[in-house]
């Protein structure tokens, strides 16, 4: 029974948390006069310019496009892992 309760509680409170984050990663505009986000419309726009500079870099580092391009902008994964852990 406290097994069930703290799930209970312990995913309401994660899911809250998770919300907010990609909220204010996604959705929120960053200051334009201070910051490393300045500029840019959204904190997740700094990944998908790095992600551009990477594949520019060179041959050395052309895996980590791939990574990004395949787990972190496509949702799937991050969803089977949440419910895996879960």
């Amino acid at each position: 029974m406290r097994t069930v309760f703290i799930s209970l509680l312990c995913f309401p409170c994660f899911l809250g948390a998770a919300i907010f984050l990609c909220y204010a990663i996604w959705q929120v505009k960053p200051s334009s006069l201070c910051g490393p986000f300045r500029g840019l419309d959204s904190m997740y726009e700094a990944g998908k310019v790095w992600v551009r500079r990477l594949e520019r870099a060179g041959p050395q580092v052309s895996w980590l496009p791939w990574v990004h391009r395949y787990l972190v902008e496509n949702t799937f994964p991050v969803y089977l892992l949440s419910a895996l852990l879960l």
